[in-house]
């Protein structure tokens, strides 16, 4: 999903979600990642989350965030 608004086009945003399951024998796990990028007139900003669980119980989860600067935008 992309989101702008032409009032404000370096205010830009893309929102991406993907779903991965998989099974083995005796094991099913499934993974939902999100990965959020927006930015202002000065910065590039990043959320990651990842999400993991086995046999339907959470497993592990952790979001990862940065920012830097538009140098070359």
């Amino acid at each position: 999903r992309c989101l702008t608004d032409d009032a404000a086009p370096a205010s830009g945003r893309v929102v991406t979600e993907n779903i991965a399951e998989c099974e083995h024998p005796g094991v099913r796990a499934r993974c939902e990642g999100r990965l959020e990028q927006w930015c202002d007139r000065d910065r590039i900003h990043l959320e990651i989350s990842q999400r993991v669980f086995r046999d339907g119980k959470p497993f592990f989860e952790r979001t990862w965030r940065e920012s830097f600067a538009r140098d070359l935008f």
